[in-house]
């Protein structure tokens, strides 16, 4: 038996999963609006989860950067955990060994064990939500580095920028031009709001392309080339048989077809083989697949 714990910015979900793969226990909580409040909550439920106490390892899917240098989690976009030792603390209040990765680690993590991409050498994960995480796992094992960034690419400056690309382009992290700052939920919305001067959610602006609405469609257009540009330097650097999308930006089929039809323009050689996957449709998919990449991350 393995435990998981996802925790995204409102709910914590906690899961069991058996040895054959099964969901033995699920269950979620609303988190509370301090840190104090939410770490004898989360002991509770995982009494719950395991009244026997016989699971010795959680893995922790988490939509921030985790520090093992500081042991912080940075995330300011997260005021409940941001710059909280989170790890240590947990490991305190449960007495258990805690394993933290980001939800595309996670995702990677749950990829590389489905049979038709267990085959894989190197797969590139990618998760574009309000946050933009990364990761990389190669022959089977996360990459997770001396500093924790390993494929850490939302903080890496978009390439290839054309003329004033790089203007008020802000990221949470301090500086501007950051990938991050360019293909998140938020990044889609500054687009349209540049051309229109309104402000509308990233998902209706595609709802709004798919419709035939030209300006959408000229900031989908922007957003599509701009993601193509990262990946094809994902490519040059790291050249991955697998880049897999997930998030609330990688549920429209166009990406898996628009994007690669730009790699070439920027990829030294022949067209790449790499193949770009958006195996999660939905939202519930992505927490299932998560809380399992973290319960395996324990192995």
């Amino acid at each position: 038996m393995k435990c998981a714990i996802r925790l995204t910015k409102n709910i914590c979900d906690i899961a069991v999963i058996s040895d054959d793969g099964d969901f033995a226990f699920a269950g979620c909580f609303f988190l509370p609006e301090s840190y104090a409040e939410f770490l004898p909550l989360l002991c509770q439920e995982i009494s719950k989860a395991d009244p026997s106490g016989h699971i010795h390892t959680i893995g922790v899917s988490l939509a921030a950067n985790f520090s093992p240098a500081s042991g912080q989690i940075d995330c300011p976009a997260f005021p409940l955990l941001h710059g909280q030792r989170l790890k240590a603390d947990l490991q305190a209040a449960l007495n258990r060994k805690i394993l933290i990765a980001n939800p595309a680690q996670m995702l990677a993590n749950y990829a590389y064990r489905k049979r038709e991409y267990s085959n894989a050498h190197q797969i590139f994960s990618l998760y574009l939500d309000d946050e933009v995480l990364s990761g990389q796992m190669v022959h089977g094992k996360l990459l997770f580095g001396a500093n924790g960034l390993a494929g850490n690419w939302g903080h890496i400056a978009l390439p290839w920028p054309v003329d004033f690309e790089l203007e008020a382009r802000e990221c949470g992290c301090g500086r501007s031009g950051c990938l991050g700052a360019f293909v998140s939920r938020a990044a889609l919305t500054q687009e349209y709001h540049l051309l229109t001067e309104k402000t509308v959610a990233a998902e209706e602006i595609f709802s709004q392309s798919a419709k035939g609405d030209i300006i959408a469609e000229s900031a989908v257009q922007i957003f599509e080339d701009r993601l193509a540009r990262g990946l094809a330097m994902v490519i040059n650097l790291c050249d991955p048989d697998i880049i897999l999308l997930s998030g609330r930006m990688s549920h429209y089929d166009r990406l898996l077809v628009n994007i690669p039809r730009k790699w070439p323009g920027y990829i030294a050689g022949r067209i790449p083989e790499t193949r770009l996957i958006a195996p999660f449709p939905s939202e519930e998919d992505v927490k299932k697949a998560c809380l399992f990449g973290a319960a395996m991350l324990a192995e």
